[in-house]
């Protein structure tokens, strides 16, 4: 269940001043380190030469293989290819996304509350997901 209910590519509208005849909405855009990581060769080493986990230890799922010296471009992690990088990803951008929440927590409500007042959620919802604010 996503706590923003926006896609991570676009921008989300924050109404940060409202009255009878004026409104004024701020856009906001989520920058995410991880959000384009590719996994990349980072030179010529010795490291990872025998078979074993990557960086991601028990969740890695390509121990059988070397990692050699290769990884993740954003944070240098040595980590296998395909799924390993697919895990890696998915937990970095949780991670971030978590992160951007808890440090702009006032634009998060903000947007929350235009979502109810637009009615484009119920108060259910809205109450949810506040409780879940709470909680990152």
């Amino acid at each position: 269940m996503p706590l923003i209910d926006a896609n991570i590519n676009n921008e989300i509208d924050i109404t940060v001043c409202s009255s009878c005849c004026f409104h004024k909405k701020k856009k906001i855009k989520i920058n995410y380190l991880h959000e384009n990581c590719a996994h990349t060769d980072f030179g010529p080493s010795f490291v990872g030469i025998i078979k074993g986990k990557c960086s991601l230890g028990n969740k890695c799922v390509a121990s059988n293989y070397p990692t050699l010296n290769r990884g993740c471009n954003k944070c240098k992690q040595r980590i296998h290819e395909g799924e390993c990088m697919i895990i890696h990803r998915k937990e970095r951008l949780k991670e971030e996304k978590n992160k951007w929440i808890h440090e702009n927590i006032d634009l998060v409500e903000k947007y929350y509350d235009c979502q109810l007042k637009d009615k484009k959620i119920t108060l259910e919802e809205y109450n949810r997901k506040m409780d879940l604010i709470k909680f990152i």
